[in-house]
Protein backbone atom coordinates (compact mmCIF):
# COMPACT_ATOMS: atom_id res chain seq x y z
CA UNK A 1 0.00 0.00 0.00
CA UNK A 2 2.16 2.85 -1.25
CA UNK A 3 -0.05 5.32 -3.17
CA UNK A 4 1.53 8.68 -3.95
CA UNK A 5 0.33 12.24 -4.03
CA UNK A 6 2.28 15.51 -3.91
CA UNK A 7 0.04 17.30 -1.44
CA UNK A 8 -1.44 16.59 1.93
CA UNK A 9 -3.96 13.94 0.91
CA UNK A 10 -6.57 14.47 3.57
CA UNK A 11 -6.88 18.15 2.66
CA UNK A 12 -7.79 16.95 -0.81
CA UNK A 13 -9.93 14.12 0.48
CA UNK A 14 -13.17 16.07 0.51
CA UNK A 15 -12.49 17.60 -2.89
CA UNK A 16 -11.62 14.43 -4.76
CA UNK A 17 -13.81 13.65 -7.75
CA UNK A 18 -15.60 10.29 -7.80
CA UNK A 19 -14.06 9.65 -11.23
CA UNK A 20 -10.57 9.29 -9.74
CA UNK A 21 -8.97 6.09 -10.99
CA UNK A 22 -7.45 5.09 -7.67
CA UNK A 23 -7.33 6.38 -4.10
CA UNK A 24 -4.71 8.79 -2.81
CA UNK A 25 -4.64 7.23 0.66
CA UNK A 26 -4.61 3.65 1.92
CA UNK A 27 -5.39 2.58 5.47
CA UNK A 28 -5.52 -0.69 7.35
CA UNK A 29 -8.03 -1.09 10.15
CA UNK A 30 -8.14 -2.91 13.45
CA UNK A 31 -11.22 -2.95 15.68
CA UNK A 32 -11.04 -3.43 19.43
CA UNK A 33 -14.30 -4.66 20.95
CA UNK A 34 -14.93 -3.99 24.64
CA UNK A 35 -17.21 -6.80 25.81
CA UNK A 36 -19.07 -7.61 28.99
CA UNK A 37 -20.02 -11.21 28.33
CA UNK A 38 -22.04 -11.14 25.12
CA UNK A 39 -22.76 -7.41 25.38
CA UNK A 40 -20.79 -4.78 23.51
CA UNK A 41 -19.99 -1.77 25.68
CA UNK A 42 -17.40 -0.05 23.50
CA UNK A 43 -15.50 -0.12 20.26
CA UNK A 44 -12.17 1.37 19.23
CA UNK A 45 -11.43 1.82 15.54
CA UNK A 46 -7.72 2.12 14.73
CA UNK A 47 -6.68 3.23 11.24
CA UNK A 48 -3.04 2.90 10.22
CA UNK A 49 -2.07 4.96 7.18
CA UNK A 50 0.24 3.74 4.44
CA UNK A 51 3.91 4.74 4.42
CA UNK A 52 3.60 7.50 1.82
CA UNK A 53 0.66 9.13 3.60
CA UNK A 54 2.39 8.78 6.97
CA UNK A 55 5.50 10.49 5.57
CA UNK A 56 3.45 13.40 4.21
CA UNK A 57 1.56 13.82 7.48
CA UNK A 58 4.79 13.69 9.48
CA UNK A 59 6.49 16.22 7.17
CA UNK A 60 3.56 18.60 7.54
CA UNK A 61 3.02 18.36 11.29
CA UNK A 62 6.46 17.47 12.68
CA UNK A 63 7.54 21.13 12.71
CA UNK A 64 10.96 20.50 14.24
CA UNK A 65 11.58 17.50 11.93
CA UNK A 66 12.78 15.28 14.78
CA UNK A 67 10.75 12.25 13.65
CA UNK A 68 8.43 12.38 16.67
CA UNK A 69 5.35 14.39 17.53
CA UNK A 70 5.48 16.79 20.45
CA UNK A 71 2.28 17.33 22.41
CA UNK A 72 1.50 20.46 20.37
CA UNK A 73 2.26 18.73 17.04
CA UNK A 74 0.15 15.71 18.01
CA UNK A 75 -2.73 17.98 19.06
CA UNK A 76 -2.64 19.82 15.71
CA UNK A 77 -2.61 16.58 13.74
CA UNK A 78 -5.37 15.09 15.91
CA UNK A 79 -7.56 18.15 15.29
CA UNK A 80 -6.96 18.01 11.53
CA UNK A 81 -7.53 14.27 11.09
CA UNK A 82 -10.24 14.05 13.74
CA UNK A 83 -12.30 16.86 12.20
CA UNK A 84 -12.03 15.49 8.68
CA UNK A 85 -12.68 11.85 9.52
CA UNK A 86 -15.37 12.41 12.15
CA UNK A 87 -17.36 14.45 9.62
CA UNK A 88 -17.52 11.21 7.63
CA UNK A 89 -18.17 8.98 10.69
CA UNK A 90 -14.69 7.55 10.15
CA UNK A 91 -16.23 5.71 7.15
CA UNK A 92 -17.48 2.98 9.48
CA UNK A 93 -20.89 1.43 8.81
CA UNK A 94 -22.48 -1.00 11.27
CA UNK A 95 -25.38 -3.45 11.36
CA UNK A 96 -26.71 -5.60 14.17
CA UNK A 97 -28.34 -8.51 12.40
CA UNK A 98 -30.26 -6.92 9.50
CA UNK A 99 -30.68 -3.52 11.19
CA UNK A 100 -28.38 -0.53 10.72
CA UNK A 101 -26.71 0.63 13.94
CA UNK A 102 -25.93 4.29 14.47
CA UNK A 103 -22.55 4.62 16.14
CA UNK A 104 -22.42 7.09 19.02
CA UNK A 105 -20.20 10.13 18.50
CA UNK A 106 -16.54 9.32 19.10
CA UNK A 107 -15.84 9.81 22.81
CA UNK A 108 -12.17 10.44 22.09
CA UNK A 109 -9.81 10.59 19.13
CA UNK A 110 -6.05 10.19 19.36
CA UNK A 111 -3.19 10.14 16.88
CA UNK A 112 0.10 8.32 17.25
CA UNK A 113 3.33 8.08 15.27
CA UNK A 114 5.37 4.91 15.73
CA UNK A 115 8.00 3.39 13.46
CA UNK A 116 7.10 5.93 10.80
CA UNK A 117 3.39 5.07 10.66
CA UNK A 118 0.63 7.50 11.59
CA UNK A 119 -2.37 5.91 13.26
CA UNK A 120 -5.62 7.42 14.45
CA UNK A 121 -7.92 5.78 16.97
CA UNK A 122 -11.55 6.66 17.62
CA UNK A 123 -13.30 5.36 20.75
CA UNK A 124 -17.04 4.75 20.79
CA UNK A 125 -18.98 4.05 23.99
CA UNK A 126 -22.64 3.07 24.14
CA UNK A 127 -24.73 4.43 27.03
CA UNK A 128 -26.50 1.06 27.11
CA UNK A 129 -24.57 -2.05 26.11
CA UNK A 130 -25.62 -3.73 22.86
CA UNK A 131 -26.75 -7.33 23.46
CA UNK A 132 -25.21 -9.65 20.86
CA UNK A 133 -26.71 -13.00 21.90
CA UNK A 134 -27.26 -15.01 18.75
CA UNK A 135 -26.64 -12.02 16.50
CA UNK A 136 -23.80 -10.72 14.38
CA UNK A 137 -22.51 -7.19 14.52
CA UNK A 138 -21.25 -6.43 10.99
CA UNK A 139 -18.81 -3.58 10.40
CA UNK A 140 -17.64 -2.25 7.07
CA UNK A 141 -15.31 0.58 6.06
CA UNK A 142 -16.59 2.23 2.92
CA UNK A 143 -15.50 5.43 1.20
CA UNK A 144 -17.99 5.75 -1.63
CA UNK A 145 -15.73 8.30 -3.40
CA UNK A 146 -12.84 5.81 -3.15
CA UNK A 147 -10.29 8.38 -2.04
CA UNK A 148 -9.23 6.02 0.76
CA UNK A 149 -8.63 2.32 0.11
CA UNK A 150 -9.47 0.39 3.26
CA UNK A 151 -8.66 -3.13 4.32
CA UNK A 152 -8.77 -4.90 7.64
CA UNK A 153 -5.39 -5.77 9.09
CA UNK A 154 -4.71 -9.23 7.61
CA UNK A 155 -2.83 -10.43 10.70
CA UNK A 156 -5.06 -9.08 13.46
CA UNK A 157 -8.25 -7.41 12.24
CA UNK A 158 -9.92 -7.44 15.66
CA UNK A 159 -9.20 -7.72 19.36
CA UNK A 160 -11.73 -8.90 21.95
CA UNK A 161 -11.15 -7.20 25.29
CA UNK A 162 -12.95 -6.89 28.60
CA UNK A 163 -14.69 -10.13 29.54
CA UNK A 164 -15.73 -11.64 26.20
CA UNK A 165 -18.33 -14.36 26.24
CA UNK A 166 -18.64 -16.98 23.52
CA UNK A 167 -17.78 -14.64 20.64
CA UNK A 168 -15.78 -14.98 17.45
CA UNK A 169 -14.69 -12.71 14.62
CA UNK A 170 -14.61 -13.34 10.88
CA UNK A 171 -13.66 -11.17 7.90
CA UNK A 172 -14.89 -11.79 4.37
CA UNK A 173 -15.47 -9.84 1.15
CA UNK A 174 -19.08 -8.79 0.58
CA UNK A 175 -19.86 -8.44 -3.16
CA UNK A 176 -23.44 -7.32 -2.45
CA UNK A 177 -22.03 -4.13 -0.84
CA UNK A 178 -19.80 -3.18 -3.80
CA UNK A 179 -19.40 0.55 -4.41
CA UNK A 180 -17.64 3.03 -6.68
CA UNK A 181 -19.68 1.81 -9.62
CA UNK A 182 -19.38 -1.78 -8.40
CA UNK A 183 -15.59 -1.79 -8.81
CA UNK A 184 -14.71 -1.97 -5.10
CA UNK A 185 -15.84 -4.95 -3.06
CA UNK A 186 -15.46 -4.17 0.66
CA UNK A 187 -14.60 -6.55 3.45
CA UNK A 188 -17.05 -6.99 6.28
CA UNK A 189 -15.90 -7.88 9.76
CA UNK A 190 -18.48 -9.80 11.77
CA UNK A 191 -18.53 -10.22 15.53
CA UNK A 192 -20.83 -13.10 16.42
CA UNK A 193 -21.75 -14.05 19.98
CA UNK A 194 -23.71 -17.14 20.93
Amino acid sequence: MKPSCLFFPLALLMLAAPAAAHPDVAASARLVFQLDGNRLTGLTQILGFDQATSRRLTARFDKDQDGTLSDAERAALTRELGDRLSSRDFFLEARLGPEAVKLPPAASVRVDLATGQVTIAADYRWPTALPLNGQSLSLMLRDRDFTIAFRFDPERPAVLSGTPGDCEVSVAPEPSEAYFGGLVIPEILRLTCR
